[in-house]
């Protein structure tokens, strides 16, 4: 499981190098989005990940 470090721009390459996992907090659940309530936003940001790592 790759954790520490793993942005939009990287994650596939985690993947593609043979992790099987990956712990993407900060990156999508960001506090400033939470106390805004822009809970679509953070929505939008796991889309976006999950679209990027497609395989």
């Amino acid at each position: 499981m790759a954790v520490g470090g793993v942005n939009l721009d990287n994650a596939r390459e985690f993947l593609e190098c043979g992790f099987t996992s990956l712990g993407i907090g900060t990156n999508i659940v960001k506090n400033e989005l939470i106390e805004a309530g822009k809970f679509d936003e953070i929505e939008r940001l796991a889309e976006a990940y999950t679209e990027k790592i497609k395989m």
